[in-house]
């Protein structure tokens, strides 16, 4: 393999846009991690960890925190994402919206946010608009009138479950007890 670089680089100019506009994308990269470590500290301040503060709010069940929706709808498998197309598809992949659909039979046309939960993955998604499920192991999680759905979006990415590898988290998800702070405080009124 060849060390050289392509054609196009080959002019100055074009080699230092090249650096220029990588030399962004880390920048982007590192201010989006900063924002993130940003959001849990503000979270952690505000609620303490649900991991060693329980004791501090009232805590709820699974049953009690959230329904589990997933068998309301179908799913389309990852073979069937598309590059474009008018219905976005999100699954159980870190990818916010993992593909696109130009048929809308398996459409979720939503009333209001759900969180979207990687059952193998542990990745959490919040969703306030209509999509389809992509795959197996996408979760359809809808947050009980106890919580603010952005908050408990939030909160269940700081759940403590455990990695399990690419096994099936639910099981260990219901297991857990949900901190549930009073309904104004979770939506910083």
């Amino acid at each position: 393999m060849s060390s050289r670089s392509p054609r196009w680089m080959s002019s100055g100019g074009s080699r230092r846009s090249w650096n220029k506009a990588d030399a962004l994308r880390r920048k982007r990269k590192r201010a989006l991690e900063l924002l993130d470590a940003l959001i849990d500290e503000l979270f952690i301040n505000l609620f303490g960890d649900p991991r060693s503060t329980a004791d501090r709010w009232l805590t709820v069940d699974f049953a009690n925190a959230c329904s589990d929706r997933t068998a309301s709808g179908g799913k389309i498998q990852r073979s069937e994402y598309l590059d474009r197309g008018a219905f976005p598809v999100v699954d159980q992949g870190q990818t916010f919206i993992a593909g696109w659909s130009a048929c809308g039979d398996q459409l979720r046309r939503l009333s209001g946010p759900v969180i979207v939960f990687g059952d193998h993955t542990r990745a959490v998604k919040y969703v306030d608009f209509d999509f389809i499920v992509g795959a197996d192991g996408a979760k359809v999680l809808l947050p009980s009138s106890r919580y603010e759905p952005r908050f408990f979006a939030e909160l269940l990415r700081r759940m403590p479950i455990p990695d399990l590898g690419y096994s099936r988290h639910m099981r260990a998800l219901k297991e857990l007890k949900f901190p549930c702070p009073p309904l104004p405080m979770q939506t910083g009124c």
